[in-house]
């Protein structure tokens, strides 16, 4: 499975997460730096399905999910 992530945003202005693009994939370990202590939470929330962001796109294997 690989999920993309392209200029993914949450909250006004990008509060609580900037424009980020970030792809991963099964078998594979990849590090994000988010800044402050919810932005990694966001962005977890985003790349798992369980947020929309603001802006920007998720795919899952090339697909955009809704």
């Amino acid at each position: 499975m690989k999920i993309a992530l392209q200029d993914v945003s949450k909250g006004r202005g990008g509060q609580a997460l900037p424009a980020t693009s970030l792809e991963f994939h099964t078998g594979a370990v990849r590090f994000a730096l988010a800044e402050t202590e919810q932005r990694p939470t966001v962005l977890g929330l985003i790349a798992s399905g369980r947020m929309r962001p603001d802006t920007g796109r998720v795919s899952i294997d090339g697909t955009t999910d809704p």
